[in-house]
């Protein structure tokens, strides 16, 4: 099986991609950060880990297509497109812009879009083959981060949209929709108060934040042949966040 995961080189990417080698996978990484993915690729390589390299800004369709077309090529086909890249700006509605607003759509819904479509063509000549979108619990509910909110929310309906057009020619489309996950992307805030981690595992009812890995597993599955008959489908990964609102609880009863 070849896949591509974009946004491969660390955190939850690096993990979805660790997933599938295990499993037996080549994987074909796109990543913004050509340093970080030059950097993985070659720890892959040495531990003789089938990995390829193709940098690319994903908010730049050119650049995607010809990325695209280099790891498809490494791969020898695909099938298994993970979109993964994403990333935040712009805490609440008064601290964004529009310049805010379209980076986010940009990076968080609009990237994946153009990486989909420019695999697509490989993806379709496949008799099963699957796109797992990575969204967020932010596209469920409010909490901050109003313009990257909104574009995991439309990565739903994008995932939606191939789920249903294109099902009929074997291609599944479904979206994993993490809770807060430690990964290095918090390492700024932590720094800048220490506890942080502490206060955010008492959201959580089972008393802890996720880890990539659980991201991964999630992932792995929809990608799957165990899930098959899955199409369309938003998988929530968030420890039990969305399912009621524990703090209250704890607060009042």
């Amino acid at each position: 099986m070849a896949v591509v995961v974009t946004g491969a080189s660390k955190g939850i990417g690096s993990a979805i991609a660790e997933r599938f080698l295990r499993e037996g996978a080549r994987v074909g990484i796109m990543d913004a950060d050509v340093a970080a993915g030059q950097a993985y690729a070659q720890a892959c390589a040495s531990e003789g880990k089938p990995v390829f390299f193709a940098a690319a800004d994903i908010t730049d369709p050119g650049a995607v297509k010809a990325a695209a077309a280099d790891l498809v090529g490494a791969l020898g086909g695909l099938q298994v497109l993970v979109n993964c890249a994403g990333a935040v700006r712009g805490e609440s509605l008064e601290e964004t812009n529009d310049e805010t607003w379209r980076w986010n759509v940009d990076v968080n819904l609009n990237g994946a879009f153009s990486v989909s479509r420019a695999v697509l063509p490989q993806l379709l000549t496949n008799k099963r083959s699957a796109i797992v979108n990575v969204s967020s619990v932010n596209a469920l509910m409010t909490i901050g981060v109003p313009a990257y909110s909104a574009a995991k929310a439309g990565m739903l309906a994008l995932t939606r949209s191939f789920a249903t057009e294109y099902a009929s020619r074997g291609l599944r489309a479904n979206a994993v929709l993490p809770g807060t996950i430690r990964t290095s992307a918090w390492d700024d805030r932590i720094e800048k108060n220490p506890g942080v981690m502490e206060k955010m595992n008492a959201w959580y009812p089972g008393g802890a934040v996720g880890r990539p890995e659980d991201v991964a597993a999630a992932v792995a599955f929809l990608a799957s042949e165990e899930a098959a008959f899955i199409n369309g489908s938003s998988l929530v990964v968030d420890g039990g966040l969305t399912s009621g609102h524990h703090r209250m609880i704890q607060d009042f009863l």
